[in-house]
């Protein structure tokens, strides 16, 4: 009777890590096609090349600038890019402070 009932143990203990095996089987394998995504995507972004205007210069660059020479006193801010000089940068500091 004692020996039936250990049998019965294993074997159900048996069953549920195959139950467990083959779903993390199931997960491997997901994960393993992600995988092959991403690196499918490495490929692509790995043949492309940066534009020279984005290698140019790593210095901070001014977003906004204030109008000032219009007539109104509305302040109108227009969109630049234009990059920033050390003098520039340290009057951004001493303003800062």
């Amino acid at each position: 009777m004692e020996l039936q009932y250990k049998i019965d143990k294993l074997n159900k203990e048996l069953e549920e890590s195959k139950e467990l095996n083959e779903m993390l089987i199931k997960i491997n394998e997901e994960f393993g096609k992600e995988n092959d995504r991403l690196y499918e995507q490495i490929d692509f972004y790995k043949n492309l090349r940066m534009s020279r205007s984005m290698k140019k210069s790593s210095k901070p660059k001014r977003k906004h600038q204030r109008n000032n020479d219009s007539e109104d006193s509305d302040d109108e801010i227009i969109d630049v890019d234009v990059e920033m000089d050390e003098k520039d940068e340290k009057d951004d500091k001493d303003a800062r402070n």
